[in-house]
């Protein structure tokens, strides 16, 4: 998907259209985890509320999310709590530390809609870099066999 001529296509393509938009195309690739695209629709959803409905011009995060019914704040805590990753080892001294934090955030998600905005918008755009390190890692590997076997 690195390629000039398609990112002019997929940009143009809308995000949230679980069967032919960019979202589409990220849960096809798993580029991102379940809970980023959680995240990301459910932010998309504030975003067309904020820009399409003139009531919403001075959009309160805070408030919005607190008036939230019951049954959906489970949902958006799960999506703004999408930049938490379990630690790499459970053993390590560290882990235990790392879990409460992870239960602590996951619980506060929704008191500062900001701050969980903001983490999962870098953890997603760290995803992201990743997943072109590893493209590009991927290329090195192919064009380095190429040259193996061709003898270079």
């Amino acid at each position: 998907l690195n390629d000039p001529k398609l990112s002019e296509i997929i940009a143009k393509l809308p995000t949230n259209d679980q069967r032919r938009g960019k979202m589409a195309l990220v849960k096809a690739y798993r580029l991102l985890s379940e809970n980023s695209c959680l995240f990301v629709r459910l932010f998309s959803e504030i975003r067309n509320i904020a820009v399409h409905d003139a009531k919403s011009f001075n959009l309160d995060l805070t408030k919005y999310v607190a008036a939230l019914e019951d049954n959906e704040k489970p949902k958006w805590k799960k999506a703004l709590s999408s930049w938490w990753v379990p630690f790499p080892d459970p053993q390590h001294e560290a882990a235990a530390q790392h879990e409460a934090y992870g239960r602590h955030h996951f619980e506060t998600a929704l008191d500062n809609p900001r701050y969980s905005i903001f983490s999962s918008c870098i953890h997603i755009l760290g995803q992201a870099h990743v997943q072109e390190m590893n493209a590009e890692r991927r290329k090195n590997e192919k064009n380095e066999l190429t040259d193996l076997i061709r003898g270079v």
